[in-house]
């Protein structure tokens, strides 16, 4: 609601997330898409 997102706006959210950040995006009225983000490895915060 601070960035003015609300009915007939679609969000993107990362399709591995936790389900607030989806059930945040539709408490504004908004629809949320999920897509699978491909990360370098090297950019991916884990442990080999």
């Amino acid at each position: 609601m601070a960035w003015d997102i609300g009915v007939g706006d679609d969000l993107i959210v990362p399709s591995d997330t936790f389900i607030a950040s989806r059930l945040a995006v539709s408490y504004t009225g908004a629809s949320a898409s999920s897509r699978q983000a491909s990360l370098a490895p090297s950019r991916a915060n884990t442990l080999p």
